[in-house]
């Protein structure tokens, strides 16, 4: 399987480093305004780590059914917890399942409409 990403810019250097570091190919042949199309593998994820793409994405998703005022606390929130969880080792397997079985739960109360705002200290 392949994914093809389009990068628009006017800026052509900054989409030149950026095919640097991505790509496999680069095309720079399309115009001033699509500047590169790049061919690369999709990257494999382990079940764990799409286990935690799932929970970050319905922490989002419970954090969008919220008021609007309050939404910017909520992903606050939510961004400096998986942070926290990014600087584990991807060996620390124990570690990682807890902090998971901690964000599910968590994400009940999320979802619970009796919460409305987040205060964070």
């Amino acid at each position: 399987e392949w994914c093809l990403f389009v990068i628009i810019s006017d800026d052509a250097e900054c989409c030149n480093q950026y095919c640097c570091q991505q790509a496999h190919v680069c095309s720079f042949d399309l115009g001033p305004q699509v500047c590169s199309i790049i061919m690369s593998r999709p990257r494999r994820l382990s079940g764990m780590q799409r286990s935690v793409l799932s929970l970050y994405r319905s922490c989002l998703r419970a954090a969008y059914a919220k008021p609007v005022a309050a939404q910017p606390e909520f992903h606050n929130y939510i961004r400096n917890k998986f942070k926290e969880g990014a600087q584990l080792k991807r060996t620390d397997v124990v570690q990682i399942e807890y902090l998971l079985r901690q964000g599910k739960k968590q994400l009940k109360l999320l979802e619970s409409p009796s919460v409305k705002k987040m205060h964070m200290s």
